[in-house]
């Protein structure tokens, strides 16, 4: 690996002349030799100071560059949620902790509904720690809270001794990973409310686990069970290094939420510290660890996510008195100067292995959330070694940081909102919009797209959602920055899709399930997953989302498949048999609210558009379809909505754009 080591990540203003010049030495070592013995204790000057503002430079850089179309309720993204977190406290800027907030409400701050899968428990580390610092907003303990307790209540329901996977409520630990994912769940919501049931759950699962997957003779884990016996082209074990790093780094988030005189802890720091010493044997002359611990030469190269939380959970076992300093220690800094060399001077953080189920190849352009994450948390714990510490109190820094999210101006926006029965809303600076989910699937509404006439620029969602839901006043009413008072019901209402056929429109219920993507404030993403029952046929339906945080237009693109499609994998857009729906005849239109309003369809533009007077202001939308569509004709229905007909492309796609402008 071509270590590119960037001294500006190293060094506040103030750089001290000595630094620089050892610092350099080293850097031109590494790249010289690619490896160099660090095996004696590091000699040169680190300070907390400059750790610091390595971490904050590479947070910012990721927080500018998101990974893209990156669910804000994914695994990988957890590992930067906590990140930011711990950034937030050991830097005392609430800034990074304001990132987690505005991701976690897009999220509704809820876990996603595979249901027993570990990898969508793993978000829920940030959520709860932001509850715990503000125990006055419970919908952010609710979501995740009311799911565990349902993966609890199921689990005594199967006793099966055979049930394991993801797909079980039972064992569903089956691969190492999932020990970062949810057990430090569990641990925070044991914490948080004090019923030993959390802990009793996540201490049956993590014991299968083990017994599963540990190598009693390496004290590391396997990846999972096709991994036990396996070998390396070299014939040597397969001991994946990320994997691990994730157990270690699980097992310190563990390991702070169980009190010292519980006598469940016992199990988790021997183990930690079991794995401590291996982890310790097997790091490398240049600081790092490899994607295969029991086997360097299999894939050549300092591997920065499995280093990094190596790192992160050392240091934080010396930092918590549970290793020795003298013998930890440097390897710590250590591993810490070596992770700066994967480090671009931008910040960002590259040689991440990719995601997948092996050990695999990376280079220096390699990036992924949970690398930088696992950087930035072993920035903070070493920061601490170094002498910081946390001055300002979690209560006061969430606090400030809700400050900033709350002043943050003009922004697009799009966040899931089960306190409001599983709604999805969206923004700009002209317009706002809703859909809605899964606990209105029995009322009238159905996948028709609602509008919300917002006279203001800066953000009215979370405002509107918050005064209406605690009682304080209805956003059904105008109090000076707009109103919803757009009626959908069982219509399309702006740009709700359906499928046409033997002239009749059929729509699919609400949405099954919707995924808001990581973006920055510049746009918002996401995509809602619709089935459709026609004659005894069933059809589905993605559809994606983009708006910008200006202008007068949202993105809308649709795309229809035959059969359900794996919806709770939510990768419809993956579809692997490409068996899309290109013979159907689909529809997109919108409902005039008025009686007076005027129609009109150019085809010039292939613009549908309505002049029409909303809450006694002139309004004006339109749905603007792509150059390359085939428009079949405009139908008015009895329902008085206006709809245009369409025939997919050969991958069974309509694109079009909704907009609106009100006369306030």
């Amino acid at each position: 690996m071509g270590v590119y080591f960037q001294l500006d990540n190293l060094q506040p203003a103030k750089r001290i002349g000595f630094m620089i010049r050892m610092l350099k030495l080293f850097a031109f070592a590494c790249s010289a030799l690619c490896v160099t013995d660090l095996t004696a204790s590091p000699a040169y000057p680190l300070n907390a100071e400059d750790t610091i503002a390595a971490v904050e430079k590479s947070a910012r850089w990721h927080m500018r560059n998101p990974v893209r179309n990156l669910g804000t309720q994914r695994w990988e993204i957890a590992p930067y949620l906590d990140a930011m977190i711990e950034l937030a406290r050991i830097s005392g800027n609430p800034e990074y902790w304001s990132e987690v907030v505005r991701l976690g409400n897009s999220a509704g701050w809820q876990p996603l509904k595979r249901d027993y899968h570990a990898d969508d428990h793993a978000v829920g580390h940030a959520y709860l720690d932001t509850f715990s610092a503000d125990k006055s907003k419970t919908w952010r303990l609710a979501p995740f809270k009311g799911h565990m307790d349902w993966i609890i209540s199921e689990a005594k329901k199967h006793s099966d001794p055979q049930s394991q996977g993801p797909g079980s409520p039972r064992r569903s630990f089956n691969w190492c990973d999932a020990l970062f994912m949810s057990p430090p769940t569990f641990a925070r919501l044991y914490a948080i409310t004090g019923d030993k049931k959390y802990l009793e759950y996540m201490d049956s699962e993590f014991r299968w686990s083990h017994s599963l997957l540990w190598s009693s003779e390496d004290k590391l884990f396997y990846r999972d069970s096709s991994y036990i016996g396996k070998k390396s082209p070299n014939g040597k074990k397969i001991l994946w290094g990320r994997g691990n790093g994730w157990v270690l780094g699980g097992l310190s988030q563990i390991l702070k939420f169980l009190p010292n005189d519980i006598s469940e802890r016992k199990f988790y720091e021997d183990l930690y510290i079991d794995m401590a010493h291996s982890v310790l044997a097997a790091q490398q002359n240049d600081g790092l660890w490899r994607a295969n611990l029991a086997d360097p030469e299999h894939i050549k190269g300092g591997e920065t996510s499995a280093s990094a939380f190596f790192v992160y959970a050392l240091a934080w076992g010396i930092n918590n008195s549970i290793l020795p300093k003298d013998k930890f220690e440097p390897a710590v800094l250590k591993g810490w100067i070596g992770l700066l060399g994967n480090v671009a001077k931008s910040g960002k953080v590259g040689y991440v292995q990719p995601v997948g189920a092996a050990p695999g190849s990376f280079d220096k352009e390699s990036t992924h959330a949970y690398g930088a994450g696992a950087f930035i948390l072993a920035g903070c714990e070493v920061a601490k070694l170094l002498g910081a510490s946390q001055k300002i109190s979690d209560s006061e820094l969430l606090r400030r940081a809700q400050q900033i999210y709350d002043a943050s101006g003009v922004r697009a926006y799009a966040c899931k909102v089960p306190r409001r029965k599983d709604d999805l809303a969206w923004e700009n600076a002209q317009m706002a919009f809703r859909i809605y989910g899964p606990a209105l699937e029995k009322s009238i509404e159905n996948s028709g797209i609602d509008v919300w006439a917002k006279s203001v620029a800066y953000p009215v969602i979370d405002k509107w959602y918050d005064d209406d839901l605690c009682g304080k006043r209805s956003y059904h009413a105008d109090h000076g920055e707009g109103l919803d008072a757009f009626k959908v019901a069982d219509t399309v209402g702006l740009g709700g899709t359906g499928i046409w056929k033997d002239g009749k429109l059929y729509k699919s219920n609400v949405y099954k399930c919707a995924e808001v993507y990581w973006t920055t404030p510049k746009s918002a993403k996401f995509s809602a997953f619709y089935v459709y029952d026609i004659d005894g046929k069933t059809y589905s339906e993605r559809k994606d989302f983009e708006i910008g945080a200006c202008g007068k237009t949202c993105n809308v693109t649709s795309q229809f498949f035959e059969g359900r499609g794996d919806l709770r994998w939510m990768e419809l857009g993956n579809n692997k048999k490409g068996n899309f729906a290109k013979n159907i005849v689909a529809a997109t239109g919108l409902l005039p609210q008025s009686k007076e309003a005027k129609i009109s369809f150019v085809e010039a533009n292939k613009t549908l558009s309505a002049i029409d007077v909303l809450a006694g202001k002139p309004f004006k939308m339109s749905i603007e379809f792509a150059s390359e569509s085939k428009i079949l004709k405009v139908e008015k229905l009895k329902t008085s909505e206006e709809i245009v007909l369409l025939k997919p492309d050969s991958n069974g796609r309509i694109s079009y754009k909704i907009g609106y402008t009100w006369g306030k």
